[in-house]
């Protein structure tokens, strides 16, 4: 998963170090215990981001499907803008299989 740069700063009685630590670590530092509770509420998460990254993945699969019949059918001056939306649903792929990564790390953090 991408992270953009994040400035390091110091967290209430911690070393300032520690911040980006945490970041890196999904939001917990090493000392930070993980309960029941907590593994629940990731596993419910991992899969509402699964759910989320197959809808968007067959939203755009439908959206491709359309533009492909549509090009075929279109005057050529419309095949450009309809080319161009077919790039931007790959786009969308990309996202799709970046969340779809997302969920797996986080049930790999549980041991799922």
């Amino acid at each position: 998963m991408e992270r953009k740069h994040l400035e390091a700063r110091a967290l209430p009685n911690s070393p300032a170090g520690e911040f980006a630590d945490e970041v890196a670590q999904g939001g917990r530092t090493s000392s930070q215990p993980v309960g029941p509770e907590a593994l629940r509420v990731r596993a419910d998460r991992a899969k509402q981001i699964e759910e989320i990254s197959y809808r968007l993945t067959d939203l755009i699969t439908v959206i491709s499907a359309r533009v492909e019949l549509l090009t075929d059918k279109a005057p050529g001056n419309c095949r450009h803008d309809l080319q161009a939306i077919r790039a931007a649903a790959m786009q969308g792929v990309q996202f799709s299989k970046r969340l779809l990564q997302a969920a797996k790390d986080c049930r790999r953090e549980i041991n799922l």
